[in-house]
């Protein structure tokens, strides 16, 4: 959900304020694809070590909602950024809920 915000916020933002992001998202479905459709003797094992590269891919996006919501707050703009700001502010949360439950409920045990 963060990656779409991010886009359309480089887009829509002007050229004096660059929104920097790597799409993880081809990655992130290989991984979830893998922990799905895992086999073997060691899945469980496997399949920890593959939610936890999931989860590090989450972090990273989620740092680049951050950066981008402080450099937007230094430079606002037209109503679309602000827009998509405010959006990026309101699902930063609940990623973070998201991150914490998983982390607490796969990697915890």
């Amino acid at each position: 959900m963060l990656t779409p915000l991010l886009k359309r916020l480089r887009e829509a933002a002007p050229i004096s304020i660059s929104v920097v992001y790597r799409n993880h998202t081809r990655a992130c479905k290989k991984r979830a694809y893998q922990i799905v459709m895992g086999k073997g003797k060691n899945i469980e094992k496997r399949r920890k070590t593959l939610y936890k590269g999931l989860l590090d891919y989450q972090q990273k996006v989620r740092g680049y909602a951050r950066r981008a919501i402080d450099g937007e707050a230094v430079a606002p703009c037209d109503v679309e950024v602000m827009g998509t700001v405010a959006q990026l502010k309101d699902v930063l949360p609940l990623a973070e809920q998201v991150y914490d439950q998983a982390h607490r409920r796969v990697i915890m045990g």
